[in-house]
């Protein structure tokens, strides 16, 4: 069952609102067209919780010149924008930097960072970034594919039923290990996260704009 948002905003007191703002937060992706409304409509302090709930990060190289990583007002803009431009934005996005690393991936190992560190071993592991390392170019394609959020989770899902498995790590972390199956550092078999996608996926959909015009 969908819970529904709360009927009106609580103005009286700081407190009052951070309840109301948690509340909506707590409601997950079904609030999404309702937080989207209201940051159009200004509370651009919405931006942290709804990247929270939609995972969707923004690359350096998507911020516009000149701003400042992690302002507030620049993610709710790059939100808002996100948001307008639906399913088919994400779709083609997705596209671009699949074939990006399709042709930078090296055979059998793909350094993600500095210091060797691999995105898939011999023993099915994926080594965490130590602080202090840097993205190698196909460590900063990888990680734009991952700040897509749970809206490239069907193109993602498209891949690994081609036989593609170097995108499961960033399915398994975009859907908090997939209801215990696995979780980024420890693979399980491409079919097992398969069937639990097939069982949960309608849990996991972005209610983009337009599908929410149509109802």
């Amino acid at each position: 069952m969908i819970r529904r948002p709360p009927r009106s905003t609580p103005s009286n007191s700081s407190a009052a609102s951070d309840v109301y703002k948690r509340q909506l937060m707590d409601l997950g992706l079904p609030a999404i067209p309702y937080l989207m409304e209201k940051m159009e409509a200004g509370d651009w302090l919405l931006a942290t919780g709804v990247s929270r709930i939609t995972r969707r990060c923004f690359h350096s190289s998507e911020y516009p010149e000149g701003s400042a990583l992690g302002d507030v007002h620049t993610i709710a803009r790059m939100l808002l924008a996100w948001w307008r431009g639906g399913r088919e934005a994400t779709h083609i996005r997705f596209n671009e930097l699949w074939e990006k690393w399709r042709t930078i991936k090296a055979p059998g190992r793909t350094l993600l960072w500095t210091a060797k560190v691999y995105l898939y071993d011999d023993r099915g592991e994926l080594s965490t970034p130590q602080a202090g390392m840097e993205f190698t170019a196909a460590g900063e394609i990888y990680s734009a594919i991952e700040c897509l959020g749970i809206a490239a989770l069907p193109l993602i899902v498209q891949t690994l039923n081609e036989g593609h498995p170097d995108l499961l790590p960033i399915a398994l972390k975009l859907t908090d290990g997939a209801g215990g199956l696995g979780d980024p550092s420890r693979l399980p078999p491409i079919e097992d996260f398969l069937r639990w996608w097939e069982a949960n996926k309608e849990d996991w959909l972005i209610p983009w704009p337009e599908e929410h015009a149509e109802e």
